[in-house]
């Protein structure tokens, strides 16, 4: 799975992670860039959840590798993007650091690109940005 955002990209890996301990088997890598020549970041199995990973650079090269033998639940991740960036299909985008403070002096964009003839519904889950005239901090959407 190539990950190509702007910024920096954070993996979190999150719920249950149910790796057979057999590591040349099955087995998730990550690696801090676009290609499976860049540096390795992690080879993860078993069923110790991993720590946050945090790229480089705009990608992430993620892989999961399985053989024949028994299935486990496998796992699941959330990634982020620090702050903006080019996205496309169902996903969330967030202030730096929410639910904490965000950032002084930070300005983020997001580009949310469909397919042509489909729409795209922003849904806001929880707001809370300095108030008042939005002269100072706001959110702007807008079509083009």
């Amino acid at each position: 799975m190539l990950l190509p955002f702007a910024r920096f990209l954070i993996l979190k890996v999150w719920e249950d992670l149910d790796f057979l301990l057999l590591p040349l088997l099955v087995s998730l890598q990550v690696r801090d860039g676009r290609l499976e020549t860049d540096p390795l970041i992690g080879k993860y199995c078993g069923t110790t959840l991993p720590a946050p990973v945090v790229s480089s650079s705009n990608s992430l090269w993620v892989r999961f590798k399985s053989d024949s033998s028994v299935g486990h639940a496998g796992f699941r991740a959330l990634y982020t993007v620090d702050c903006g960036g080019i996205l496309s299909g169902a996903g969330q985008l967030s202030s730096p650091y929410h639910p904490n403070a965000y950032p002084h002096n930070k300005a983020c964009e997001w580009v949310i690109n469909q397919p042509e003839g489909f729409v795209v519904t922003l849904n806001f889950l929880s707001f809370d940005v300095e108030g008042g005239s939005c002269t100072f901090d706001s959110v702007e959407v807008s079509t083009t």
